[in-house]
């Protein structure tokens, strides 16, 4: 389904396995040459890329877009579920967030050569407007490196860092295995407009 259009780049939302067929072996590279990139350079294998979209695809009121060019290539995506889909993150938030009422930002990226074009802002964006309100209060994410670019980013986003950090296994570019810490980043979503939440009922 078609969502927007940024500079000649389609935005699309998937629901079901079926409907990412065509796009599966261009999201797999996509998605490996992304974060494959500083700051954090991890190696995924092109099966781990591919079952990675399945797999949330798989969750109940997950949110999956596709930033496609005009050639039919996957150039970025965002990835949200709930947070109770991902208890092992959710173990470190409760007694901080509502679990029940928070959504987790589980992955977006662009390749470089489409990004300052504004397909970045737009699939955030795309994934926070396209939660079920009022419903959902609170989105949350995990980066690295704070005060890198990508923290500094979700900042200017109006994320809060929670203090909350938790430590993750991962498989490097350069073929080592380490353990790293991911930093939590939490943001109250501003309630509806009431006409929309009149429409929503």
């Amino acid at each position: 389904m078609l969502v927007a259009s940024v500079s000649d780049v389609k935005i699309i939302r998937v629901d079901q396995a079926h409907e990412v067929a065509a796009y599966s072996a261009s999201f797999a590279e996509t998605y490996r040459a992304i974060w494959a990139e500083p700051p954090y350079q991890l190696d995924f294998d092109i099966s781990e890329a591919q079952a990675v979209l399945h797999r949330h695809l798989s969750v109940p009121e997950q949110i999956s877009l596709l930033a496609v060019s005009n050639q039919n290539r996957v150039v970025g995506f965002s990835i949200a579920v709930p947070l109770s889909a991902r208890p092992q993150i959710a173990r470190h938030l409760r007694g901080l967030l509502p679990v029940e009422h928070t959504f987790y930002l589980a992955g977006l990226g662009v390749l470089p050569r489409f990004r300052s074009k504004g397909v970045g802002h737009a699939l955030h964006e795309l994934r926070i407007k396209l939660l079920t309100r009022p419903r959902y209060t609170h989105v949350v994410l995990r980066t690295v490196e704070p005060l890198g670019w990508v923290y500094d980013m979700y900042i200017r986003h109006g994320f809060e860092d929670m203090g909350a950090i938790m430590e993750v296994e991962a498989k490097r570019t350069d073929g080592s295995t380490v353990t790293e810490q991911r930093y939590l980043l939490s943001r109250a979503l501003d309630p509806l407009p009431q006409d929309q939440e009149d429409r929503k009922r």
